[in-house]
């Protein structure tokens, strides 16, 4: 440095004595303009070196010419907001229905304080990676994350560039090799997934193998064969079914059916919340029977109707039947045709009328029922199956449904509608149950209380036709009210069922299953409960005493031994947080109670968070997960380490600066959270502190990037330098000027810090400003004075010039012309 510093000082020497006996036109402004053109050609603006002098005294670090050091805490990278050229600028959007946090690094330890105000550059190649999830409570349940789009936006454009995510290290975006004078905007999306339905329409064979039976679903207007299909996340839908009624019969249908007839079943309405998830129908095949020529003339009837006359000798063949299609066959005297016992049943045999009912049997035969082995009090029942009614004995297979409804009730009795199905178990007994809870119920209006849970999920209310969503509903006795259980991770259902029927034995009821009311539903699985640890500091003592209460632990007069400063060591449910109170210990006015928990999930990962007791006696609640719940993340946390200590009590009060904001986060605390005057806090806590200068200003110097100052320290260092951060960081306005281009005689360009601009430009005092001019009209060139004459010995052409231009408050407003810096003059011929 010393031999260039020395060269333009002699070099400037010569010039300022030529210049004492200059022409008129050599003042003040062409001296600037020589001095400008002697530093930009000496290169010393590029030196290293005369950088750092220049920084050093525009921060204030230089005194009389040497070197001072303030003395207050600063990170050792050294960021110069300058230093941005050939980088990616990056703006972050936000999505009101997403948590996202942004790192620069894959191991996710490096994250962006705050990425929401302003730029953050990234040099070639650098990337940018992500966690995300939704937002607990407040998104819908449909809604989740699906990834990143990024935007490059240059000169005006904007133009999709990527997509992609990595769900395993969150990389989302690199920064291309190429990316000057473009800005790239990311924005977090997510999506509301559509409810897939699962669909299947079979018929058995006779080995009990389950047969496509191709039909056609319809999902609103679209069709669907056989699989998975998909509707709207939102609002109702309608599903109907569609076969062929000439090859088969309709045997069954899950869920419940609303009509069913020849060639379709037609499904209830249903809602997206609903908890339907499978749709399925059983057809079979019709069948054909073959009764052996009886001796006699002989005539059929199928199911009431004639099935046509045969001769003596004549094989009876009987097709298009059903299961418990009734046969009755009446001969001229008494003569049992020979029948296939696999198809068919002989129910009921008159020798004395020669008359014989068969019955078409099921594949197998789990269950016999015959109406007549059952009454009910206060009404009588009707009993079909596939929408013929059920006279006598039959015989069906499990997974068959016997459909009933009321026949006749006494007055101020009903038998309750819904879903007035028994489904054939393999286990008779548990058919027969259903039966037996067939009951006509006093026509009452009871009110039923809906509980919630206290912890553990959430219940969605149902009866046949509406969603319950009050706390109380007036029902009608024997009334069925469906259970939709939600748990949330880690808990699940401590109960079977999932229904209650409303009994006409009290006015006021609430909701039971099983015994055990709604509000103790759930019940948390041993790996959603943590191991808890509390420990207790040396400078807690021996004499002050904890209480500490969980959903399942109660310890009281829990004090520090000198020997083991664990006061509680157990594993603890999650459902009501933790309590902890202190008593019977005395701290002094500027102490306080510090609660340091530590939580660690299944899969390593540390959260910190720091309470404090108030004045003791007093007593807090940590909450272990979110008040909303822990409601789909299966991340659990698997320790949590409380260690109570006492520190010295602050409270927080804000720094006015005029054009800068001074504000604090916690750095010591997973969550950043923004500390707020009259917080309370101690003099150890890890604060981040951020200097950002009001709109229209700027900031330089060490540990500022993006123009705002951030710096983490300790709170009681903080105190001690708050001021000065005001103080060495002066706000500089920043200027716009307005830069012409037009030239009657040649081309006008200029540069800001190495890039092209022009028109309404902001500048800085410290940025550099140059102004390139190229004469095109040759019969014109750069006006030739004395000052000039000497630059062309460095320009060597009178047709182009480079002018520096230095940034004063004065150009603020004002517009920068070629002729305010560069004379033009006619060319002597």
């Amino acid at each position: 440095m010393k031999k260039k510093v020395l060269s333009v000082l002699c070099f400037a020497f010569l010039v300022c004595s030529l210049s004492s006996c200059s022409a008129a036109h050599t003042g003040d402004y062409y001296r600037n303009r020589m001095n400008s053109a002697v530093k930009e050609r000496s290169e010393i603006n590029s030196d290293t070196d005369y950088i750092k002098y220049k920084a050093d005294l525009s921060a204030g670090r230089l005194i009389d010419g040497h070197y001072y050091d303030s003395g207050f805490p600063v990170d050792t990278d050294f960021s110069d907001t300058s230093d941005t050229e050939g980088s990616a600028a990056v703006s972050f959007a936000q999505n009101s229905m997403l948590n996202v946090r942004y790192y620069l690094d894959e191991e996710h330890k490096n994250e962006i304080a705050d990425p929401y105000h302003g730029f953050i550059y990234l040099a070639p190649g650098q990337s940018l990676y992500a966690s995300a999830e939704k937002k607990s409570g407040s998104a819908p349940d449909k809604y989740t994350f699906s990834g990143f789009r990024v935007y490059s936006i240059k000169n005006g454009i904007k133009t999709l560039v990527s997509e992609g995510f990595d769900t395993k290290a969150g990389l989302f975006f690199t920064a291309p090799e190429n990316c000057s004078g473009t800005e790239f905007a990311v924005e977090p999306t997510g999506k509301y997934e559509n409810r897939k339905l699962s669909l299947s329409d079979y018929y058995t064979d006779d080995t009990f193998n389950h047969i496509d039976a191709g039909g056609v679903w319809k999902i609103g207007d679209k069709e669907f064969s056989a699989g998975e299909a998909e509707t709207g996340p939102f609002g109702m839908y309608s599903v109907k079914y569609e076969y062929d009624a000439e090859k088969y019969f309709f045997v069954s249908a899950e869920p419940k059916y609303s009509l069913q007839n020849e060639s379709s079943v037609v499904f209830r309405r249903a809602s997206a919340s609903d908890d339907i998830q499978e749709y399925s129908v059983e057809l079979h095949p019709y069948i054909t029977t073959t009764l052996k020529a009886p001796a006699t003339n002989a005539r059929a009837e199928i199911n009431g109707e004639s099935a046509g006359s045969f001769t003596r000798g004549q094989d009876i063949v009987l097709d298009h039947l059903k299961f418990g299609d009734v046969i009755v066959l009446k001969c001229s005297k008494k003569d049992v045709p020979e029948y296939d016992k696999t198809v068919l049943s002989l129910e009921k045999s008159d020798d004395n009328f020669a008359t014989y009912t068969f019955v078409v049997k099921e594949q197998s035969e789990d269950f016999t029922f015959d109406p007549a082995d059952y009454t009910f009090e206060h009404g009588s029942v009707t009993f079909s199956y596939l929408g013929n009614p059920i006279t006598g004995k039959i015989s069906l297979a499990a997974g068959r449904q016997i459909e009933y409804c009321e026949d006749s009730a006494d007055e101020g009795y009903w038998l309750p509608t819904g879903n007035n199905v028994i489904t054939v178990s393999e286990d008779p007994e548990e058919t027969q149950k259903q039966i037996e809870k067939i009951r006509f119920y006093q026509k009452k209006l009871v009110t039923v209380t809906l509980p919630q849970p206290s912890a553990g999920g959430s219940i969605t209310y149902k009866t046949e036709d509406r969603t319950l969503t009050g706390k109380t509903e007036k029902l009608l006795a024997g009334t069925e009210i469906t259970l939709i259980l939600k748990p949330w991770a880690g808990w699940e259902s401590a109960v079977e069922g999932d229904t209650f029927t409303v009994s006409d034995e009290s006015d006021e009821q609430t909701v039971t299953i099983e015994e055990v009311s709604a509000k103790n539903i759930f019940r948390e699985i041993s790996e959603h409960r943590p191991k808890l640890k509390v420990i207790a500091d040396r400078l807690v003592g021996t004499d002050m005493q904890f209480t500490i209460r969980t959903s399942d632990i109660s310890e009281n007069q829990l004090s520090r031994d000198i020997k083991n400063n664990v006061l509680l060591e157990a594993t603890t449910g999650t459902a009501d947080g933790i309590y902890i109170s202190a008593d019977n210990g005395k701290i002094a006015k500027s102490q306080i109670v510090k609660l340091q928990i530590v939580k660690t999930d299944s899969e390593g990962k540390e959260t910190t968070d720091i309470i404090y007791l108030g004045d003791v006696p007093s007593e807090k609640k940590l909450d272990i997960y979110p008040q909303t719940g822990q409601k789909e993340n299966d991340v659990f946390y698997k320790d949590i380490t409380i260690t109570i200590s006492i520190a010295f009590r602050q409270t927080y009060e804000p720094r006015n600066f005029e054009n800068a904001v001074l504000s604090l986060q916690y750095a010591d605390s997973s969550d950043h959270q923004a500390i707020s005057a009259g917080d309370v806090l101690d003099r150890d806590r890890l604060v981040s502190v951020i200097f950002k200068p009001a709109e229209g200003f700027y900031i330089t110097g060490d540990n500022v990037k993006d123009n705002v100052y951030t710096a983490q320290m300790k709170y009681s260092e903080y105190l001690q330098v708050a001021e000065k951060i005001g103080k060495n960081y002066p706000r500089k306005k920043i200027y716009t000027v307005d830069l012409i281009t037009t030239d009657k005689y040649g081309k006008v360009t200029f540069t800001l810090n190495g890039k092209p601009v022009s028109g309404k430009t902001q500048v800085k005092e410290d940025d550099k400003l140059v102004m390139d001019y190229v004469i095109e009209n040759k019969d014109y060139i750069i006006y030739k004075d004395f000052i000039s004459a000497m630059y062309d010995l460095l320009s060597k052409s009178p047709y182009e010039r480079s002018e520096t231009i230095t940034i004063t408050e004065d150009l603020d407003g004002s517009s920068i012309k070629r002729e305010d810096f560069i004379e033009v003059q006619k060319k002597e011929k």
